[in-house]
Formats: structure tokens, C-alpha cells, sequence
């Protein structure tokens, strides 16, 4: 966070409340984690609580944590998730944003529209939608006559864009100020021949267990 800050770039902390034990990928499965709240707060949320104040933005995963919430609403559509966990118990008071929209995970949950509004509804800040034209129209006309027909929702959205205006003022400031220079191409080097060999060992660690198994 500190590299990214300091190169002018916003970092985003993802993805909330955490994937790191979800059996399938959710670029294309809807996966479900079975893991308590409990479990959930000390291992997998922990990270987002002592970063909460540093982090720009965070990123709401597709998953469901059935066992946490005793529903099948993913995060990024659950106000649990968004509004009671990551906004009142964490404290957290910058811009969240929900996972690709278009991903598989998503899509076997609810069609584009009902999804957008959930979303928003729930407490997102920013709804992703990374790759087609099509579905970042339908999105945004569902939201708006969404916010024509419900008071309550229209006024979700105006906290929602009065969050994202402020912030965009302090991120101005923050992305003026002047960057450190660059790292050299042999430290570049060097950190990627680090990452991969970290990568190998985290592989290798993984294929040790399934032999083990």
C-alpha cells in the first residue's frame, strides 16, 4: 500500500470478507464457504481491520459464506456483508466497490439489473462492470428507475455519490504530490525473480500435500 501510495497509484484492499478457501473460481462458479463468523473475523477479515484507514477502496468478493450469514446472497449483493460488518463493526469509512459484475459467479446469482440494485442497495459505493457496453446500460438504467420509484433507495445513492465526490478530492490531493523515482531494472529483476521463486515454493508446498494426502 505504501509503494502503490507513494508511486501515486490507489491501492484496493480485496477481496472482502475473504477468498482465500473458496473451492472454485469465481470468474466462473458461485462459491460457498462454510466457515463461522467468528472464524471469519480473526482469520480472513483481520487484515481488512488493520488496514481499514489505508486502504482507498475495498473490493467485495461473489462469494457466499452461508455459514457466517445463514442466507446464499453473495457478498457483494449482502448488506451483512457491506453495510453491518465492513461499515459499523469495522469502522471503515472509504469507498467500497464490488467485484467484476460480469463474472460468472455473479451472473448464476441474479441477472445484471436486480444484481446493480442489490448491490447498491446493500452499500456499494461502485458497481464494476469491466467488459461489455450492453451491461453497463442495463445497470444504470435499472438504477435509475430504480431511484425514480423508491425514496430510500434514491437516498442510498445520494450518500453513496457524496461519499465518492469527497474522497475524490482527498485522492486529487493525494495523487499531486510529487512520486519517488522508479525502481531500477535490476531491483525489478530482482523482486520478480523473488515473486516467482515464492510462487514455486507455494506450488511446489501444494503438490507436496495432495502426494501426502
Amino acid at each position: 500500500m505504501r509503494g502503490l501510495s507513494d508511486s501515486r497509484v490507489l491501492g484496493c484492499g480485496k477481496h472482502f470478507p475473504g477468498l482465500g478457501e473458496v473451492p472454485l473460481d469465481t470468474h466462473k462458479d458461485l462459491p460457498v464457504v462454510n466457515k463461522s463468523m467468528r472464524r471469519l473475523l480473526a482469520e480472513d477479515i483481520e487484515p481488512f481491520r488493520v488496514l481499514r484507514r489505508d486502504l482507498p477502496f475495498v473490493m467485495v468478493s461473489h462469494a457466499i459464506y452461508a455459514t457466517a450469514t445463514r442466507d446464499q446472497v453473495p457478498a457483494s449483493l449482502s448488506k451483512k456483508w457491506m453495510t453491518d460488518v465492513l461499515r459499523k463493526k469495522l469502522a471503515y469509512t472509504r469507498l467500497t466497490i464490488t467485484d467484476d459484475m460480469e463474472m460468472g459467479a455473479l451472473q448464476k446469482a441474479a441477472p445484471m439489473e436486480q444484481a446493480s440494485v442489490q448491490a447498491l442497495r446493500a452499500g456499494a459505493d461502485l458497481l464494476l462492470i469491466c467488459h461489455s457496453e450492453e451491461q453497463v446500460s442495463l445497470a444504470y438504467e435499472a438504477v435509475a428507475k430504480e431511484r425514480d420509484h423508491d425514496r430510500r433507495f434514491a437516498e442510498r445513492l445520494r450518500e453513496s455519490a457524496a461519499r465518492v465526490a469527497r474522497h475524490k478530492k482527498k485522492f486529487a490531493k493525494l495523487l499531486a504530490t510529487k512520486s519517488l523515482p522508479g525502481p531500477t531494472p535490476a531491483k525489478v529483476e530482482k523482486l520478480s525473480r523473488a515473486l516467482w521463486e515464492l510462487g514455486e515454493r507455494i506450488r511446489l508446498g501444494a503438490l507436496a500435500r495432495e502426494a501426502r494426502q
